[in-house]
């Protein structure tokens, strides 16, 4: 349904395919977003997304 897409976007780690390949399992993503307002305080944040199998 498009979250190994999205996760790719937001990671930027690579261009989107059209090609599926389902996740098998779990894929952890580690990146940083700068510029992050936080308690008016502009800040860098380490982000950890989790793109997980859409398996049942």
């Amino acid at each position: 349904s498009g979250k190994t897409t999205i996760s790719n976007y937001l990671a930027d780690a690579s261009e989107i395919s059209y090609d599926y390949r389902p996740t098998q399992g779990v894929r952890i993503l580690e990146f940083d977003v700068s510029n992050v307002n936080v308690k008016n305080k502009q800040t860098k944040v380490d982000v950890e997304l989790w793109d997980c199998s859409g398996d049942r």
